[in-house]
């Protein structure tokens, strides 16, 4: 494959950086535009140039202009946005695309799917299995709700992220009075959503008009908070994989693009929010896989979806050591931190770029000094100035 000018926006992301490596061992040039001064990407061997960029969500058009900066300049053939500043490419994306490809959907597309409530919606109508979702929109939302809620249920904005104003109520009486403590509107609505039991998973794919280039699914195991998951091993499941191929048909979809799942005992499968970006899955697919070749629309003529080695196995060491440690409260569960302390790769570290490992102190201060300056938790700081909420 003819090797290209690659631009990747999000350099903080541990999925970027295994993505500029991957591209840059397939020979492609990497340069990288990220909102924030530390970040992993800035220090690794595999970037060409890292480029700092006003707020996506401060300054859209500032970011949107920086980005044809450097893609002038650079002469760069595809832009691939991977955090969430992915929404305000998108919606920049046909001023952009004059310049070079972006891998992304359009942006009413991107909104849907982004939308705990809109994306239910849409798997709904394409005859797909989902939990039990309502709307709420007003402060009298419990009036909005039928009689027939099933509890427990969970409480979640419409637009959020890594489950963190996540809340899980028992019964009716709870739900009154932690309805009652919410801000509810037609501008920031909530759902409220079935809880269900069962394995939970995730899976991570790349699209071309709909039909599936790239894909992964793996086991929910050790998280940072609620839903961030710090370890990753590939796993088969059959009924995710015919869900996703289904619902990315209908949907037409091109792009990177994640779900979380729920699949209860008896193996039906139920889909809880969709992420139309790179996620964590990034990290199942080794070198050996030429995963970027799959971000080419010409790589759909070799007829088979790229699928991660079944011996692979990852994890994010520093969060495994901050929040997969306190986490353990049994003895076989520490058997199970161990084994993947043990046996997994951790994906900052790499031989030939000891950079990023090496900057991590730095990077960690950083992030701890401005979330503390600006009264955010650490996950809620990761992605203060990238938050896109509809």
């Amino acid at each position: 494959m003819e090797r290209q000018r690659i631009l990747l926006t999000g350099g903080r992301a541990p999925a970027t950086l295994d993505l500029a490596r991957q591209f840059a061992r397939r020979g492609h040039r990497v340069f990288v535009a990220e909102s924030v001064p530390q970040h992993l990407c800035r220090y690794s061997r595999s970037v060409q140039k890292s480029y700092l960029v006003p707020h996506p969500n401060a300054a859209p058009e500032a970011f949107a202009d920086a980005l044809l900066q450097i893609i002038q300049q650079e002469h760069i053939d595809l832009l691939i946005p991977t955090c969430e500043e992915i929404f305000f490419v998108a919606h920049m994306r046909d001023r952009l695309q004059q310049a070079c490809r972006v891998f992304v959907a359009p942006h009413e597309q991107m909104r849907g799917l982004h939308s705990k409530w809109e994306f239910i919606e849409r798997a709904r109508l394409y005859g797909l299995t989902v939990p039990e979702t309502h709307l709420l929109t007003s402060r009298d939302a419990l009036q909005q709700l039928p009689s027939s809620v099933r509890f427990p249920c969970i409480l979640k904005p419409v637009f959020s992220r890594f489950a963190t104003k996540v809340a899980f109520i028992e019964h009716g009486e709870q739900l009154e009075h932690t309805l009652a403590t919410l801000e509810i509107s037609a501008s920031y609505p909530w759902v409220v959503q079935e809880s269900l039991v069962g394995q939970a998973y995730c899976s991570y794919s790349l699209a071309h008009a709909g039909q599936l280039a790239a894909h992964a699914v793996y086991a929910v195991n050790f998280t940072a908070g609620r839903s961030a998951c710090i370890d990753f091993a590939p796993v088969e499941q059959h009924a995710i994989d015919v869900w996703v191929t289904r619902f990315l048909s209908a949907e037409q979809f091109s792009g990177q693009i994640a779900f979380d799942f729920i699949v209860t005992s008896d193996g039906t499968v139920f889909p809880l929010e969709c992420n139309p970006r790179a996620t964590s899955g990034v990290h199942l697919f080794t070198p050996q896989d030429a995963l970027p070749d799959a971000f080419f629309p010409a790589y759909l003529q070799c007829g088979h979806v790229l699928r991660p080695q079944p011996t692979t196995s990852a994890m994010l060491g520093v969060p495994m050591l901050l929040y997969g440690l306190p986490s353990v409260r049994s003895w076989a569960r520490l058997r199970d931190w161990g084994y993947v302390m043990t046996h997994a790769h951790d994906v900052i570290f790499a031989p030939r770029d000891l950079g990023p490992l090496l900057a991590a102190p730095r990077i960690i201060w950083y992030n701890w000094r401005e979330s503390r300056r600006l009264h955010l938790s650490l996950l809620a700081f990761s992605t203060y100035d990238i938050e896109w909420n509809g």
